[in-house]
């Protein structure tokens, strides 16, 4: 089998079509490649940076709540000091009180049995 020529010439002008096809899309495609490098490194400087700043954030948050409790510890203590010294007044207090009732108390037995002490009788009462 033997092929024409025009066989020929259709088969090498394809072959310069898709060769010059292939290189303009390799040239486009460094084109674009070299026009996104530089933004995809910018990219990931940001992201990098922003890595930082959250772990800055978490740092400076974990510093905070250090603070927080800090101040939460030393209110309790005032706090727990404060109700035991108020506590001891309230004790005392409940203590005088309860010795101011017994006195109380003990005076008005006391006085209770003076009047109603037996007055003595007259002399003269008695023989009869």
């Amino acid at each position: 089998m033997h092929l024409s020529g025009s066989w020929y010439a259709l088969s090498c002008f394809a072959f310069v079509v898709a060769t010059l096809s292939l290189l303009t899309a390799g040239f486009v495609f460094l084109s674009v490649l070299g026009k996104l490098s530089p933004l995809l490194q910018d990219t990931h400087d940001e992201i990098q940076d922003l890595g930082d700043i959250a772990a800055n954030t978490v740092g400076y948050a974990s510093d905070a709540m250090d603070i927080v409790e800090l101040r939460v510890s030393e209110t309790l203590a005032q706090v727990e000091t404060g109700a035991k010294t108020a506590t001891n007044k309230v004790l005392g207090v409940g203590t005088a009180l309860a010795g101011v009732y017994l006195a109380s108390r003990f005076f008005g037995i006391l006085r209770g049995a003076v009047k109603h002490r037996s007055k003595p009788k007259p002399f003269w009462r008695k023989l009869f």
